[in-house]
């Protein structure tokens, strides 16, 4: 029996939605941080460039739509780069290419969306440009917020991170609720799993929202519909022109490719058919089921799924 770290189910039907599924969004979040975000930062770090971790937010209501906040944010961000100011800061700073990504949580204050954004830097550069580029950055997105009639403040509206790998700068509260647990995430992380995540600031992410309706709170589900309205055919995470290419990767695949993958050196532990499938939704056991394959023991496995009169076919592995 080969040495196994986890498990997974093949050959079901997908949906590839990384806004409104957590199984689709949890394997495309992390199959696009490990083939991706990760190796991309590395490759272009490793040739003595840096990469720095940017966080745009703005003033939101409780009054205000999910969708309100989204368009607002959305075109905001579209004219700091497009104005004069966006244009001059990526040509002094020397910032070659983008990777930005759509994050969500739901609070006292209403939604607050926020951009995280990866600025890939050509070269290095000191702590006085640093400092400069921070500066100009939160002025400049101060002033395109307001022209929306919306309002940035100087110290939350805005961040801009160093992103090191061995120095991780942001950190986040990761884990159940009440346990306290802290978990470092690197830059990678925070881009890819901006959706499956928990919030670090006390919001409700939309997966936590999902949870409490399916719990049989109504207001969770009214709140979770006017979110999968508003993400409708928008894009969790966007490469800039030609990056990929730059940080030496290939072409970008699609959500849905990502979630129909299969591991490559995955082993066959059963094979379930449709009735015995459906005895295992009914009984609600998928996720223990997980578990149990999980630990990479046939019989173990075999056991588990006796319990629920399941004869599947087991292949030797």
């Amino acid at each position: 029996m080969p040495h196994l770290l986890s498990a997974h189910y093949g050959n079901l039907q997908t949906c590839g939605s990384v806004w409104v599924c957590p199984v689709c969004a949890s394997k495309i979040a992390s199959r696009r941080r490990t083939d991706d975000l990760t190796p991309g930062v590395e490759n272009w770090t490793g040739q003595g460039n840096m990469v720095f971790l940017a966080t745009f937010t703005m003033q939101h209501l409780a009054g205000d739509t999910c969708s309100e906040v989204l368009e607002a944010i959305t075109n905001a961000h579209s004219e700091f780069w497009r104005f004069r100011a966006g244009r001059r800061i990526k040509q002094v700073y020397g910032i070659a290419g983008k990777v930005r990504s759509l994050e969500v949580t739901y609070g006292q204050n209403g939604w607050h969306w926020h951009y995280h954004v990866l600025l890939f830097v050509r070269d290095k550069l000191s702590l006085s440009q640093v400092e400069d580029m921070h500066q100009e950055m939160a002025e400049h997105w101060q002033y395109v917020v307001s022209r929306s009639g919306k309002f940035a403040d100087s110290v939350h509206g805005f961040d801009l991170r160093h992103s090191d790998r061995q120095v991780v700068d942001y950190v986040s509260k990761y884990g159940s609720e009440g346990e306290g647990k802290i978990d470092t995430w690197t830059e990678a992380h925070e881009l890819a799993m901006s959706t499956v995540k928990r919030s670090a600031r006390g919001g409700l992410t939309p997966f936590q929202i999902l949870g409490l309706s399916l719990a049989g709170e109504e207001r969770a589900g009214q709140l979770f519909l006017e979110y999968v309205e508003a993400v409708k055919g928008k894009k969790q995470l966007h490469w800039s022109k030609g990056l990929r290419k730059a940080v030496g990767l290939l072409d970008e695949k699609t959500d849905e490719e990502i979630a129909t993958e299969q591991e490559e050196h995955a082993y066959l532990l059963a094979q379930l058919d449709r009735e015995h499938w459906r005895l295992i939704v009914e009984n609600a056991a998928r996720g223990e089921l997980l578990k149990v394959a999980s630990l990479g023991d046939q019989e173990a496995l075999r056991e588990f799924l006796s319990d629920f009169g399941i004869n599947a076919y087991y292949p030797e592995v």
